[in-house]
Parts: C-alpha cells; sequence; structure tokens
C-alpha cells in the first residue's frame, strides 16, 4: 500500500512548475531523494494503486483552482512565512483574497456574552463596511464570524484543516457552493485531518490579512498560537475587552496587558481599519 507522503509529493511533483522542485526538500521532516526511492521501490499492484489514486485526485483536482508560488492569486503576505504553502487548493471567488480583510478568531466554545457581542457588534461592523471575513472554519467563534458575514451579505475566506473534498468540520460543506465564500486548503482534495493540519491552518490564519481579531479565547490555546504568528507577521493583533475572573478569556486579558488594541464597539473596529475617521 502506498505511503500517504510518497502520493503528497508524487502529486506536488505533477501539479507544480518545475522549478519549484528544488524547493520541496526537505518535505514533512522526509527528504524528496528518499520519498523518489520509495516510490522506485513498488512493485506492480502498488504501483496500479498509486496510479489510481492518482487519477482520482487529479480529476478532483479539476473543481479546484491551484495556486502556488509566483500565481498571480496566490496570497502576497504568504512569502513572509518561514514555511510558505507549496500550493493551495480553492473553491471560490479567487478576488475576495485582494479585497480588505479581517481575520476573527477565537474559542470553539465561546461564553454567551461574546456570542452576544458577535450578533450585535461585529454584525454593525459588517452591515456599514464591505469587509471579507476570515476564519478556519472551526466551531465556536470561527463558524459564528463566516455565519454572522453571510447574513449580513459579505463575503468571507474560510482555511481548512483538511481537503476540501473531505470538509472538516463537517458544517463548513455547506460553504462550498456559496458564491459569497472562498475556500482554502494547503492539502490535496481527499487528505483527511491530523492534529499538525490545525498549526498548519493558524500560520495561514495569522498573516492572510493585516489585522487579527481576538473575540474570545484562553491563555493556552490555539488562537494565542495564531496571535504569535500574526504578530510575526507584522498583522495588527486587536481584542475583544473581558473581565478578569473569566479563565475563558484569560488570553483577551493578556492581550490587553501586551498592548492589543481593544474593541468594544463596532465603532472602534472601523476605527481600528481605518475605515472611519477619528472624531476631531
Amino acid at each position: 500500500m502506498h505511503s500517504l507522503k510518497s502520493l503528497s509529493v508524487l502529486f506536488k511533483i505533477m501539479r507544480l512548475p518545475a522549478q519549484l522542485f528544488i524547493h520541496l526538500s526537505p518535505l514533512g521532516g522526509v527528504e524528496v531523494r528518499d520519498v523518489l526511492c520509495e516510490l522506485k521501490s513498488l512493485d506492480r499492484k502498488a504501483w496500479g494503486e498509486l496510479l489510481r489514486e492518482v487519477h482520482r485526485q487529479l480529476q478532483e483536482l479539476q473543481m479546484f483552482d491551484i495556486l502556488y508560488p509566483s500565481h498571480s492569486e496566490y496570497p502576497q503576505s504568504f512569502y513572509q512565512l518561514k514555511q510558505p504553502p507549496v500550493f493551495l487548493c480553492a473553491l471560490g471567488d479567487l478576488r475576495l483574497l485582494a479585497q480588505q480583510k479581517i481575520t476573527v478568531i477565537g474559542t470553539r466554545r465561546p461564553s454567551l456574552s461574546f456570542i452576544d457581542w458577535m450578533n450585535d457588534q461585529y454584525f454593525k461592523f459588517l452591515r456599514i463596511n464591505d469587509v471579507v471575513t476570515v476564519s478556519g472554519g472551526a466551531f465556536g467563534i470561527d463558524h459564528l464570524a463566516t455565519q454572522t458575514a453571510l447574513f449580513c451579505g459579505r463575503s468571507s475566506v474560510v482555511i481548512l484543516p483538511s481537503g476540501l473534498s473531505v470538509s472538516y468540520p463537517s458544517h463548513t460543506r455547506q460553504w462550498l457552493k456559496n458564491p459569497r465564500v472562498l475556500s482554502l486548503s494547503e492539502y490535496f482534495p481527499y487528505e483527511t485531518v491530523r492534529n499538525y493540519h490545525f498549526v498548519n491552518r493558524n500560520r495561514l490564519l495569522g498573516s492572510l490579512s493585516p489585522h487579527v481579531l481576538v473575540v474570545q479565547c484562553a491563555t493556552k490555546s490555539g488562537t494565542m498560537t495564531t496571535v504569535r504568528i500574526a504578530l510575526d507577521s507584522g498583522c495588527e493583533v486587536l481584542t475583544v475587552p473581558s473581565f478578569p475572573n473569566l479563565i475563558e478569556s484569560s488570553g483577551n486579558i493578556q492581550l490587553m496587558k501586551d498592548g492589543a488594541q481593544i474593541i468594544a464597539t463596532a465603532e472602534d473596529l472601523s476605527l481600528a481599519l481605518r475605515l472611519l475617521a477619528p472624531n476631531p
């Protein structure tokens, strides 16, 4: 049976411009030459299985746009990452990548007060500003951010931790055919989610937009990992204020201590994104 890494590298070799091949080593902790040796060692039956899988994946890839470094639509901000995506599968309106964006992140289990803030203040912000919402599509704040955007008639970019054909979480599948959602993934269509995919996804969330809004998070969380990536990428981190006794939003308190701009209202957010002139 072929290994996933062999299949992944083979696809990358087949789908990317030849000049990018030299940049694939090391890839995922595996030297490309070692993987090529593994491919050469496959017997006829294993090659048959591999080629059938290649055929299936290539057919699936025809449904998507494939973005790679030097592609005109490849996000410029990703070039600043230590490990830019080798490629991106995209489904939706690529023009959203060039529009003004804000990344909205937070806990999968938001408190009621923060859900109310999203339904009230973030809703008001989107009603008066044509801004694209970027999210990771996860349960909780991410899901609420995209749903709020769509409810307001705005658009959203959703970066998934799995291939687009096996969209994870499952509720993100409803967005694949929505004309106001652009779905992105750095994985092949049928690649299922793995633990390390979330960290990889977070680095893209932390660098796609110039502003990252933290709605609610704990100090030790994936959201704070995204915050660190955003700061390293030169993005401005914003945070909704919180109370000191809420463990679930201890990350918000830490960000406030660290000097993150506090966003209490829709007007605050408009000012932060320079969509509204400050009062003289």
